[in-house]
């Protein structure tokens, strides 16, 4: 009896000794989890934007996270020439994801017009804490209804006015100018009430508009607007940052719904830090930029010293979007009394 006992305990020893030998063999269930996959990410900027400052981060942070298992494939200024354009596609399942401003997509989600209302945010640890907080959660989920996955806040950055007509030294010098704006209607109202005329035209015909005289300017900030070569015809830089444009990285629910719950917390988590990470180096970046164009004697550089007559000017557009859309000033309030 004793002896079969021995002999069993032997075995079960045994038994486990080789379990735990494939288990050291096999790879982990994280690892196991994550498959090879290619996913193609578009923007509507050049190679070097602030866009793809935010892509490359992303494809970086991808990478690592899921040891070169999903790989990100970037078209920089390819692919598509127009963000709504790109939501489609993101929608359509013809894209993977798109890396967008908010301000073209108010058409899929109306509460993001909210984001570029003026003189909403004070810097860029005030935007990261709004974004990254509950109110940039619930703007995120909204998107959910249009069929599309939005990930994460991304940058398009603070907005300079550029023209090439006359320096913006004051808000007189405003009235009458023609400028580009992102097709929403926030935008529009904000300008005429800033005594601009706002005309909206698609961002990939932007350059064309300027150099026929359509419009005399646009509102990229200066690192936008350097990479794209608006600068090199419109030297007139009005630093004034009456403005904060937003980003937001879309997936489409094809790529979405085909990851299981470790693809999606590398993308998504990715998504999230890479935004983070563009926000950060974008301020840097502009006004390193600015200083060594204005030194470089290629752009007018100026700082309205009125800017309470700038915000004073703005107050009926809030008025006028609350009453539109009274669930609007509590979120401003929010906004506001985030630290």
């Amino acid at each position: 009896m004793k002896s079969k006992i021995i002999n069993s305990s032997l075995v079960l020893a045994f038994a486990f000794a080789i379990a735990g030998l494939f288990c050291m063999m096999a790879p982990s269930v994280s690892d196991a989890a994550v498959a090879a996959r290619t996913i193609k990410l578009a923007h509507v900027l050049p190679p070097d934007s602030n866009f793809d400052v935010g892509a490359q981060k992303f494809k970086e942070l991808v990478d690592k996270a899921s040891k070169g298992k999903i790989k990100v494939e970037i078209f920089a200024g390819d692919m598509t020439t127009d963000e709504v354009e790109a939501a489609e596609m993101v929608r359509s399942g013809n894209l993977d994801m798109a890396w967008t401003s908010t301000g073209s997509l108010s058409a899929f989600v109306k509460d993001l017009m909210l984001l570029d209302m003026p003189f909403l945010f004070r810097d860029t640890n005030h935007v990261n804490k709004v974004l990254m907080g509950p109110v940039g959660d619930k703007m995120l989920k909204q998107f959910d209804s249009s069929h599309i996955k939005a990930l994460a806040f991304s940058e398009d950055g603070w907005r300079e006015i550029t023209n090439n007509k006359r320096a913006i030294k004051t808000l007189a010098d405003l009235k009458g100018i023609k400028l580009r704006i992102m097709m929403n209607d926030m935008n529009a109202d904000m300008y005429k009430a800033l005594g601009a005329v706002p005309t909206p035209i698609p961002s990939g015909e932007i350059y064309s508009s300027i150099q026929t005289g359509l419009v005399h300017g646009q509102d990229n900030g200066v690192y936008v607007a350097n990479s794209v070569g608006y600068l090199a015809i419109q030297p007139y830089v009005c630093m004034i940052q009456h403005f904060y444009s937003s980003g937001v990285v879309l997936a489409s629910e094809k790529l979405w719904n085909g990851l299981n719950a470790e693809e999606r917390k590398i993308v998504k988590d990715a998504a999230v830090e890479a935004g983070k990470y563009q926000r950060e180096w974008f301020w840097d970046t502009e006004m390193s930029l600015t200083k060594k164009l204005e030194k470089e004697k290629k752009i007018t550089v100026t700082t309205p010293k009125d800017r309470a007559a700038w915000v004073k000017a703005v107050q009926p557009v809030y008025a006028s979007y609350f009453k539109k859309y009274p669930h609007w000033k509590p979120i401003v309030d929010q906004i506001n009394k985030t630290k």
